[in-house]
C-alpha cells in the first residue's frame, strides 16, 4: 500500500533464485525458498577517510560495496543443496532408514523389512533388556550379532527374542539425492536472485542478477521444526550490471 510516505511492504515475501548451467544444472530450474520464514537484504560499502590533524575528517569516500542476504526457510529441497549450493544435480533415488524397527528372533536370526533394499547396519538394542548389541565379523558371542544382506544372527545361548533394529536401506524410485566430490577452489554454482512482495497489496520487485550460496544451516531441535539458514551474495555481471528493481509510488 502507497501513501504520502512511501510504500509500505509487509511480510517476508518470495525469494526465487534460479541457477546458471555453468558449474550447474544443464537444464536450470527455478527454485523458490519454500516456506520462507525471514529475508534480510543488506546493502554495505567500506569507507575510505581523509584526516589530517583535527578530530573530524576532511574527505569521506565509499570504496568497495558488497550485498549480504540471509534466508531462514521452513522446508528444503535436494536442489537447494545441490543446484545451488554444491554444484551437483540430485538425481532420482534415495536412502531412507528405520529406527528401532521391532523383529522377532527365531531360532537366533532374524531378517528386517527391507532387506531386499538393505545398505547399512545402525545397531541393535535388546528390547527386553535396552541393551546395546556389538557387531561382531563372524561366530556371535552372548550380547553379539553378525549381519549380511539384513539378517542378523545371534549366539546359540542368546535370551534375545526382540531386537530394535536400526538400519539404511535403498529407494530407486522415490526422491532425490546426490554424492558431494571435492572439487577446486573457485568451483561453485551461481544464480539469479529474484525478491517479490505484493502481500500488502502493491509490488515491490528486486532482480540481482548473480548471486552465489555462502552458508547452509541445518539447525535440528527437539521441540521445534527444522529452519534452515540459507545465506548468499550478490555481484556484479561482466557487463557491469548489478541488480534492478521496481516498486509502486
Amino acid at each position: 500500500m502507497s501513501n504520502n510516505f512511501g510504500e509500505i511492504v509487509f511480510g517476508a515475501g518470495a525469494a526465487i533464485l534460479t541457477p546458471y548451467a555453468t558449474n550447474g544444472p544443464a537444464n536450470p530450474t527455478p527454485v523458490r525458498l519454500p516456506i520462507m520464514q525471514e529475508l534480510g537484504i543488506d546493502f554495505s560499502g567500506d569507507i575510505a577517510e581523509l584526516y589530517g590533524q583535527d578530530q573530524y575528517p576532511y574527505g569521506i569516500a565509499r570504496t568497495k560495496m558488497k550485498i549480504e542476504c540471509k534466508s531462514k526457510s521452513g522446508a528444503i529441497y535436494a536442489s537447494m543443496l545441490g543446484d545451488l549450493f554444491f554444484g551437483f544435480a540430485p538425481a532420482t533415488g534415495q536412502t531412507l532408514f528405520v529406527i528401532g524397527e521391532s523383529d522377532t528372533v527365531a531360532s537366533h536370526t532374524t531378517t528386517v523389512t527391507h532387506s531386499a533394499n538393505f545398505i547399512a547396519d545402525c545397531g541393535v538394542i535388546n528390547a527386553a533388556t535396552n541393551a546395546p548389541y556389538r557387531a561382531v565379523a563372524a561366530t556371535p558371542a552372548v550380547g553379539q550379532y553378525t549381519v549380511a544382506a539384513g539378517v542378523y544372527t545371534f549366539n546359540s545361548s542368546d535370551t534375545i527374542t526382540t531386537a530394535l533394529i536400526t538400519y539404511t536401506y535403498s529407494s530407486s524410485a522415490t526422491g532425490e539425492s546426490f554424492t558431494v566430490t571435492n572439487q577446486p577452489m573457485g568451483a561453485m554454482p551461481t544464480f539469479d536472485f529474484k525478491y517479490l512482495n505484493n502481500q500488502y497489496g502493491n509490488n515491490l520487485y528486486l532482480e540481482f542478477y548473480k548471486g552465489v550460496a555462502k552458508k547452509i544451516s541445518l539447525p535440528n531441535k527437539n521441540t521445534e521444526f527444522e529452519m534452515m539458514d540459507f545465506d548468499f551474495s550478490c555481484f556484479s555481471l561482466l557487463n557491469g550490471n548489478v541488480f534492478a528493481g521496481a516498486l509502486d509510488l
